[in-house]
């Protein structure tokens, strides 16, 4: 089977392009500029965490910067138990506090939404609707480092190749680039945008000189076989392929109804999450899709993040890994490769606000960034979590919650 749209499926496929450009559109200055229609200065759109700091990148075009070095598990642990007992949440932060996560900077300089973060080494990078990518220290300081022209649109996504040594960018723009990091960004050309062979009909790629469609999100992962692949979520519902170590054009992973919004990858499976409502999980070698998870009630996923737990030392004595999917108002887990949802997480209160009986949750905030990472380390290589790890999600609301994946427990709350 071939791996890139038949002619007959893509005059199918273009029949629905007034549609999709449509609703892309939309998507742009709806979705992206406020998932669920928010107007707050200080939605989430972008987390990031290394060695006790937490990033989050908002729609004011800041980055803002909180340290949780006075914490203790013990203490945060009665303090969590405390709030249950009492029917009550853990406390809302606004600011610095005694102990737990306190501001410690507000980067500023981007004159759009701060839409992707990254931690390569010493270096943050932060991708923005302003076209630019900064390169900031991740520690001490945080002195802007480098400012890049990158792309002609808003940077949708960034994502670490090669271990420090490569960086790629996908944008708006339709354009996927390479980049070398050594103390600076270095351009290093672009993934291609056809396959490499001659005998692929032009007309399902629109033409040699077509640009991909607007990317929506980025993620780097390994195939079964090995091999380091690259994944680009797009507005006209594909995901796209990439083969890095030959760079070049794999396929185009059809299915989806509505924009791609999010992508995340565990060893084998490739995930992607849509407006339409739905993760499809891909065979990460033979890109054929071999799960769809549903459970969101048609409202759109807009984040997705792999959480593993099957080594020795991860809490609760391991288990299945978890696929976190975030919604309006909530994250779903469920376990992969099994696809059996495992937990649902209430981000914010306003779940307790919709009426049911109606289905209205166009109130609630979209949950537009969820990492795992661990408080001295960050998130590990491949994913494996100690007895301090954490799962951080951001809303639309301004909102980041840190989560336990040994207790589910939400351990702390704080606002933008």
């Amino acid at each position: 089977m071939s791996r890139f749209p038949s002619p007959s499926h893509s005059r199918q496929h273009h029949g629905r392009i007034f549609t999709t450009v449509f609703l892309g559109l939309l998507f742009c200055q709806v979705g992206v500029c406020g998932w669920v229609g928010w107007s707050d200065g200080n939605a989430i759109f972008s987390l990031a965490t290394s060695r006790g700091t937490l990033f989050c990148g908002s729609r004011d075009s800041s980055i803002h910067v909180y340290g949780n070095s006075e914490w203790r598990p013990e203490r945060d642990q009665a303090h969590t138990d405390a709030a249950a007992d009492n029917g009550e949440e853990p406390e809302t932060i606004h600011g610095s506090v005694r102990e737990g996560w306190m501001k410690r900077a507000t980067l500023t300089g981007h004159s759009g939404r701060v839409e992707a973060l990254l931690i390569v080494d010493d270096n943050l990078l932060s991708g923005s609707s302003d076209g630019t990518i900064r390169v900031w220290e991740a520690e001490g300081a945080h002195r802007c480092r480098q400012i890049s022209e990158a792309h002609g649109d808003a940077v949708s996504g960034l994502a670490l190749w090669q271990e420090g040594a490569r960086v790629l960018s996908a944008s708006l723009d339709g354009r996927v680039k390479v980049w070398k990091l050594d103390g600076k960004l270095e351009p290093d050309g672009e993934l291609p945008l056809r396959p490499p062979s001659a005998s692929t009909d032009e007309s399902s790629l629109g033409g040699s000189d077509a640009p991909m469609p607007r990317a929506r999100s980025l993620c780097v992962f390994k195939g079964a076989g090995g091999r380091t692949k690259a994944a680009v979520g797009c507005l006209d519902s594909n995901v796209w392929v990439w083969d890095l170590e030959g760079r070049v054009l794999e396929g185009i992973l059809c299915g989806h109804l509505k924009p791609v919004t999010c992508l995340a990858a565990r060893l084998g499976m490739l995930y992607s999450g849509s407006v339409d409502g739905t993760v499809r999980g891909w065979e990460s070698d033979t890109l054929e899709c071999e799960q769809v998870l549903e459970g969101f009630d048609a409202t759109a996923v807009y984040s997705l993040a792999v959480l593993s737990r099957s080594s020795d030392n991860a809490p609760g004595g391991g288990g299945p890994d978890l696929l976190l999917a975030g919604s309006k108002g909530e994250v779903v887990a469920w376990s992969v490769p099994e696809g059996e949802e495992v937990r649902r997480l209430m981000h914010t209160a306003m779940v307790e606000e919709v009426d049911s009986s109606s289905g209205d949750e166009q109130g609630l905030p979209g949950i537009g960034a969820i990492v795992c990472g661990t408080r001295e380390e960050g998130p590990s290589a491949n994913g494996d979590l100690d007895e301090e790890a954490s799962i951080y999600t951001g809303a639309d609301d301004g909102v980041v919650r840190q989560w336990s994946p040994a207790s589910w427990a939400c351990k702390w709350t704080f606002s933008l």
